[in-house]
């Protein structure tokens, strides 16, 4: 980092470049303590911003355990009391070259904390999910037969479209023609089905054609009518 860099870091002032180009992560705040140093005025949008040297645990880079870093980052004075809170957390922006060097994304969602499931014989396997270009009704209405086994079932704290929750799910699939391989899912469930979503199960399922393994590995759901019919 240049010293003029360095300057405008002792400010509080945001790293652009860092913001534009650094690895995004999830922060929980550890922290936040207000400088003596102030910028803003009243009369702008958010009012009079402070300094604030505010302590983050770094969570979810790639081959990284959690981590504490620090930076300083002038936080609008009506939003200092929510960062303050117990829990709070925030989206950070990471220097792959120096994980110490990081920026407050406050304009970002904050990310979902990774999800770490440990097996029986002590393997952990972090877990992932992504918004797939089909729906769970255009799978079911589309694709074709296969199976799936359940072999984790976990929370994501997220809700569908239509305010249903959201569960996680890692399958391994079986179609004809192709060796078993993972899946990692997120699907509402059905009150009737919950009972048999179970670790072990083995259920009938749905899947579509997409560009081809891996790439089109969460392209499958359980066949809801089926299951609880």
């Amino acid at each position: 980092m240049g010293l003029f860099n360095r300057a405008k870091g002792h400010l509080g002032i945001e790293d652009k470049a860092l913001l534009a180009n650094g690895t995004l992560a999830l922060g929980n705040v550890v922290k936040v303590e207000p400088t003596h140093l102030g910028v803003g005025s009243q009369n702008s949008t958010y009012g009079m911003s402070t300094v604030c040297n505010v302590t983050v645990e770094v969570i979810g880079l790639d081959g990284q355990d959690p981590y504490q870093a620090s930076c300083l980052h002038a936080i609008p004075q009506v939003y200092l009391p929510q960062l303050q809170e117990p829990g709070a957390s925030v989206a950070v922006r990471v220097d792959p070259a120096d994980l110490q060097h990081i920026e407050l994304d406050l304009a970002h969602d904050v990310p979902d904390a990774p999800i770490i499931a440990v097996s029986d014989d002590g393997t952990e396997q972090t877990i992932t999910t992504n918004k797939s270009v089909f729906t769970v009704a255009e799978i079911l209405r589309d694709g074709e037969a296969c199976t799936v086994d359940v072999l984790l079932v976990f929370p994501l704290n997220q809700k569908s479209q239509d305010g249903r929750d959201v569960t996680g799910l890692v399958l391994n699939v079986h179609r004809t023609g192709t060796p078993v391989y993972q899946a990692q899912i997120g699907t509402p469930i059905p009150e009737g089905a919950v009972a048999k979503v179970i670790v072990g199960a083995t259920l009938p399922a749905k899947w579509v054609p997409g560009p081809g393994l891996p790439t089109d590995v969460n392209l499958v759901a359980p066949d809801w009518p089926a299951i609880l019919a």
